[in-house]
Formats: structure tokens, C-alpha cells, sequence
């Protein structure tokens, strides 16, 4: 996927799994848009990782993707959810 189809369909904050150099898999979240590097290659940046990593290395998480809630703890949280 390219950097424009990803910003597209992923926010930043998505939850993500990559699959890090030595296979094991990380389970973060975006911490900026996508872009392309001169080389060609599209990256993104997550937490837990210096420097923006191969898009083709990392995959939205389905999981905590599914069904994002608000969290509704106390009344300043359900106003800011839209439920008050």
C-alpha cells in the first residue's frame, strides 16, 4: 500500500502490528502520517520505534480496530463522547 492509500484509510493513532527484522511482532500505534522516502519506500512512524518504518512491514491491527469506544469514566469524558 502506498503512503496516500494509507493516510487515507488509517488515522494516526491506528493500532498496528510490524513485524520487526528478527519476525517477532510489535503491537503499537501510528504516531504520524505515511510518506515516501526518496528511495521510493513508504514508512510510517510508531511508537516503540525510532525513525519511520516499511509500510510493508506493518498492518493495521483488526482486532483493536474493530470497534473503537469511548471511554465513558466520569461525566467530563461522557460530554466529551458526545453522551451527555
Amino acid at each position: 500500500m502506498d503512503a496516500k492509500t494509507w493516510n487515507e484509510k488509517y488515522p494516526v493513532g491506528t493500532a498496528v502490528v510490524v513485524r520487526r527484522d528478527n519476525g517477532d511482532e510489535l503491537h503499537t500505534t501510528t504516531r504520524s502520517e505515511a510518506w515516501t522516502l526518496d528511495s521510493g519506500h513508504d514508512v510510517v512512524k510508531v511508537h516503540g520505534i525510532a525513525g519511520g518504518y516499511k509500510l510493508d512491514r506493518v498492518k493495521p491491527d483488526v482486532k483493536k480496530n474493530l470497534s473503537p469506544r469511548p471511554s465513558l469514566k466520569g461525566k467530563g469524558a461522557m460530554r466529551k463522547a458526545g453522551v451527555l
